[in-house]
């Protein structure tokens, strides 16, 4: 199983969730969510999640988003402008030495690799450093190696994140400590690797692993993370569910709007998930609007 910093440290909305739907948004939202570091080890190989973990460890918090408890000071410097000195390059890493990246730091560039290269970490997993280049980090990390791959922070600005490779959308966690540029996928095909799902946080959908118990996740089940339901399913809020009993977000099935009757579940409609998104238009969740 890999610690993807997916796994290792996404958290949002308290004790992290993730949904979408007539408010998409306020329960993913990209820059606000927080993604926390989880030593749990999943069946599929995040950015971070443990699912249905006990929150009474300081390492088992939440799935891949959750609120940090933390107030840490305000960043030294931005992964968008690449402000620190020569030979230094900003990075996300834990202020606080808990189990989320909750700052920034101007960190030695020790490598050259770019998008899709090996990497390796030279401390800890928050602890930004490692040999990637600048503006790039070192992502999905296998805990027993301490390696990983290179990825690049996101370019624009903060209000208007843009990515430069092909097929990638920003990614924003905690805050906007994390913006990463990582692959696009459809959730309607759930076309990534093993272990992981095709997930949606913020205006993209992108690839996390799946943080959930076996058995659990499905239409029905109780969700506490973006990435804590099956592929294929959205961890929704109960007021947009035909049945989600005595919890406050259970999992749901995304559905095929240009399909009829296309949800199992004879009480719900296929609703759109994100109405302005171009690139997945016919992706939809089924739900009840309240």
């Amino acid at each position: 199983m890999y610690f993807s910093p997916r796994t290792l440290g996404i958290a949002l909305l308290g004790m992290c969730l993730m949904g979408c739907g007539v408010d998409m948004d306020a329960v993913t939202d990209g820059g606000n969510s927080t993604t926390s570091v989880t030593t749990s080890t999943n069946t599929s190989g995040p950015i971070t999640e443990d699912s249905t973990t006990d929150a009474s460890t300081t390492e088992e918090l939440c799935p891949i988003i959750c609120e940090s408890d933390f107030g840490p000071p305000l960043p030294e410097c931005s992964t968008y402008e690449e402000n620190c000195e020569d030979g230094e390059k900003c990075m996300p890493y834990s202020w606080s030495h808990g189990p989320v990246w909750d700052s920034l730091k101007c960190s030695p560039v020790t490598g050259d690799g770019h998008s899709g290269d090996p990497c390796t970490l030279a401390g800890g997993v928050l602890t930004g450093e490692d040999d990637c280049a600048l503006h790039h980090m070192c992502w999905d990390i296998d805990p027993e190696t301490n390696m990983g791959h290179c990825v690049s922070f996101c370019d624009g600005t903060p209000d208007n994140p843009t990515c430069a490779e092909p097929d990638t959308g920003c990614f924003m966690a905690n805050a906007g400590v994390l913006n990463l540029c990582l692959p696009n996928c459809q959730p309607l095909i759930q076309d990534c690797p093993e272990g992981e799902g095709c997930y949606r946080f913020g205006d993209i959908f992108t690839c996390l692993p799946t943080v959930v118990s076996e058995g659990a996740g499905f239409e029905g089940d109780v969700c506490h993370g973006g990435n804590a339901c099956q592929p294929g399913f959205i961890c929704m809020y109960a007021d947009y569910l035909p049945s989600c009993e005595m919890a406050t977000t259970c999992c749901t099935p995304f559905c095929d709007l240009s399909e009829q009757d296309p949800c199992p579940n004879p009480e719900a409609e296929c609703i759109a998930v994100h109405e302005d998104n171009e690139s997945n238009p016919k992706v939809g969740y089924c739900g009840v609007l309240p």
